[in-house]
Formats: C-alpha cells, structure tokens, sequence
C-alpha cells in the first residue's frame, strides 16, 4: 500500500512488490522509497516512469605509483 505526505514535491513509502503509480501530473521530482527494501524512487514526469536513485561513484583511492 502506497502511503503519500503532503509536500513539496510529495514522498511516498511503499513496499517493492507494490505497483508503483503512473500519470501523476504535478508529480515531477516525487520521491518513493520502498520500507522493505530501502531503495529509493524518483518520478520523471515526462517520461511517465520512476527512475531509480543512481548511487554515488566510489572515488578511486589507489595511490599513483610514481615509481
């Protein structure tokens, strides 16, 4: 079951076996993130999809070898 606030842009909470909705006009930016799971959601209102948060890139912290 899909659970809304009322902000600005709205967040849900849902768990990852719930459908998640489509057409939501105003909701560009709307955030879902999944209890059981705890990935996170972002609604791309032209595209009509939720797009999963990319993860960060891990830096490389391999020292140079100026040998």
């Amino acid at each position: 079951m899909l659970t809304w606030n009322t902000g600005k842009p709205p967040k849900g909470w849902c768990l990852s076996t719930d459908t998640k909705p489509t057409g939501l006009a105003g909701f560009n930016g709307a955030k879902i993130t999944e209890i059981d799971t705890h990935a996170e959601f972002y609604y791309d209102e032209a595209g009509d999809q939720w797009c999963a948060k990319p993860e960060p890139e891990t830096p490389d912290n391999t020292p140079d070898d100026d040998t």
